[in-house]
Formats: C-alpha cells, sequence, structure tokens
C-alpha cells in the first residue's frame, strides 16, 4: 500500500542525516551549527540537503506513527481539511511529480479516512498561473497556490516563481525540440 507524501522515518535516522548536512555544509564543529547554517546562502543549503532527503520524524510523541498510517486508522485529529493539489503534481511537467510521485495517493488515503475520525476532508485542485507562464505551456508547480492565495508576489517569491517556471519549461521539452506542455 502507498504510504503517502510523506512516509516519515525514525526519529534517529532524521537526526542523523541532519548530522551529515551540517557536516556537508561544514557548520557542525562550529559553537552553534543551526546559527552558522542559517546564516549561509539558501543555494548552498539546498544543494547540501539534495542528496539527504528528510522527511516527517516519527518520534513516537508528537509524530506517532507515520501520517498516513494514522489516517488509515482514523486516529489523525478531529479537525475537518482541506487538500490542495497543485495542476502540475498531477499532470506534471513538474518537479513535484518527480520527487513526490505518492502526494496525490497521500491526499486520497486522508480524504478516504476522514470519516474514521469523523471529520469532513475536502479536495481542490489549483490551476491558476499568470497568462503569460499559462501561454508558454507551464503549469503550477508544487506550492504554487501559496503566494498567489496570500498575494506575496514579492521578490523572492518572483525569483522562485521564475525558477519553477525556468525548470518546467525545462522538462516540457522533448530532446527534438518539440513542447510536451499542456495546450502544445
Amino acid at each position: 500500500m502507498t504510504e503517502g507524501f510523506t512516509p516519515g522515518m525514525p526519529l534517529k535516522d532524521v537526526e542523523e542525516l541532519a548530522q551529515q548536512i551540517f557536516a556537508a555544509l561544514r557548520v557542525d564543529k562550529e559553537s552553534d551549527p543551526l546559527a552558522a547554517a542559517r546564516a549561509l546562502p539558501w543555494e548552498e543549503v539546498v544543494a547540501a540537503q539534495a542528496s539527504k532527503p528528510l522527511d516527517a520524524a516519527v518520534d513516537g510523541w508528537f509524530l506517532a506513527d507515520t501520517v498516513a498510517s494514522v489516517f488509515r486508522a482514523g486516529r489523525q485529529n478531529a479537525v475537518p481539511f482541506i487538500t490542495v493539489a497543485n495542476l502540475g503534481e498531477i499532470t506534471g511537467p513538474g518537479i513535484a511529480a518527480l520527487l513526490f510521485p505518492t502526494l496525490i495517493p497521500g491526499y486520497t488515503n486522508m480524504l478516504t479516512n476522514a470519516g474514521k475520525a469523523g471529520v469532513e476532508g475536502y479536495a481542490a485542485v489549483f490551476e491558476h498561473m499568470p497568462a503569460n507562464w499559462k501561454a508558454d505551456g507551464a503549469v503550477p508547480p508544487h506550492v504554487m497556490e501559496i503566494p498567489y492565495v496570500f498575494g506575496d508576489m514579492d521578490p523572492m517569491s518572483a525569483q522562485w516563481a521564475t525558477m519553477g517556471v525556468s525548470k518546467v519549461r525545462q522538462q516540457s521539452h522533448s530532446t527534438d525540440g518539440s513542447t510536451q506542455g499542456p495546450g502544445r
């Protein structure tokens, strides 16, 4: 059975990976490694973490079991919830389809088992894109809804979004140069 978008890891494994990431960043010997890591450019942190995928820490206290297992058993907090998937996470091309192939099955598990906790679960698919991006064949990438919903298209968000569209463009062209994106 698919575990969902965040299968979880034992806390000791998450801590070990974090130590490896800090060593790769060369901040592990600092008096305050966390402060030293926070002072680094984000690109360095992302590069150091890229080959060491972190996940939710199943510590038996805050997270008693994997998220998928908690929902399958109906042990989640009894609070109505909404899941939001971006069109690019479903149809691709996009990084989320590659990195999180179980994202949508994870949401399906959550929605299917909401009733076990006596709550309603709702689903939404976000498909809004700036017109010029849509014209280029882009689809909303992972977390695109956040700056749109909260009106936070500040320079950092705009830079991130431009980077995301660039990646979508790269992934939406075949080796012969023909466009594989939606509507093309």
